[in-house]
């Protein structure tokens, strides 16, 4: 594969973040020389560094030059105090800006990362699939289905192609780190029954499938990439057995936990925190969107190689490592 990569210029969006300093640090593996934008994270990476807004057109023309690929990863994320407004300017705004700038520029592929949100409120219990009606609920949700709507309608050069992650996790994730945690200190309750499907992709198979969507993906096709469908109480249970713990957890019906958290969420909104009870915690047991990645595995031959119980192995001798979490 390095042999594709050396004599490629290839810019990352949102490259500071979990996915995009991962796939900057593969891309560099390879042999790409990399362009990275990141906003506010500092990125470890010995790559070309950008600072900027991925909005502002006379700086994404800067970012844009010269390359021969990006992959776009910058999002605004699932805040509930983040208003309207901005999750449409960064994500769907940001996203027509961004390739824009890359045809001005001549460059030839765009891989856009975009997200099973855009399918909004389904049953949990059904594999979705590439051509399955999404219903985006709130806010973020909207925006990604309009950032995903610029990216497939895109008609000319950069040939553009959609990569859509399951749940994503690995060693140096925060928001897989916030689940884990709660199991590791015993304290961890199942919102409603558990039976809601989940399709976990461990950090390093969901980079593969994304350079392999890069080089043999069609031009205005979309990729769901996401491990096989587990129940979340599959999942906890495994991250109980990886982390040592307790495998059997109190299920508390989501009737009783939804009215608590709508009062926490604004009275913590005013500390300027995140409360412990939210609808957002709340929607991993109640709206699981379960990716079929039958269409990547099938077409590009994309297989998703580590299994649950080894990639949360991995994940939890990393948090181990980084002293996030105690010795075992």
């Amino acid at each position: 594969m390095s042999d594709y990569w050396d004599s490629l210029r290839i810019g990352v969006t949102g490259a500071g973040g979990f996915i995009g300093s991962r796939l900057v640090r593969a891309l560099a593996a390879n042999g790409a020389r990399v362009r990275a934008l990141v906003h506010q994270t500092p990125l470890a990476e010995n790559v070309e560094i950008l600072r900027g807004d991925v909005t502002d057109a006379g700086f994404m023309a800067k970012f844009c030059d010269g390359l021969d690929g990006i992959f776009h990863l910058a999002t605004a994320l699932g805040n509930r105090r983040i208003p309207q407004s901005e999750f449409m300017r960064i994500n769907a705004h940001g996203t027509t800006v961004l390739l824009q700038q890359a045809r001005r520029a001549g460059v030839k592929r765009v891989v856009h990362f975009g997200s099973a949100g855009i399918f909004g409120r389904t049953s949990g219990r059904e594999l979705l699939t590439e051509q399955h009606q999404g219903h985006p609920v709130d806010a973020y949700e909207k925006s990604k289905a309009a950032g995903e709507q610029a990216a497939m309608s895109w008609e000319s050069l950069p040939e553009v192609c959609v990569i859509r992650p399951g749940w994503v996790y690995g060693e140096g994730d925060p928001r897989t780190f916030k689940l884990i945690r709660r199991i590791h200190s015993g304290l961890f309750f199942i919102a409603g029954s558990g039976r809601i499907l989940q399709t976990p992709v461990y950090i390093d198979d969901l980079v593969a499938a994304a350079l392999a969507v890069y080089r043999q993906g069609i031009h205005g096709r979309d990729y769901n990439a996401a491990g096989n469908a587990v129940t979340v109480n599959e999942l906890t249970k495994a991250i109980a057995v990886a982390l040592g713990r307790n495998r059997r957890f109190a299920h508390i019906p989501v009737s009783l936990l939804l009215p608590a958290a709508w009062i926490m969420e604004p009275l913590f909104a005013l500390a300027g925190r995140e409360a412990p009870l939210n609808r957002a915690r709340l929607a991993f047991f109640r709206r699981g969107k379960p990716l079929d990645s039958t269409r990547i595995r099938t077409e590009l031959r994309v297989g998703f190689d580590t299994s649950l119980q080894q990639g949360l192995e991995k994940t939890v001798r990393g948090y181990r490592e980084m002293g996030w979490l105690p010795p075992a």
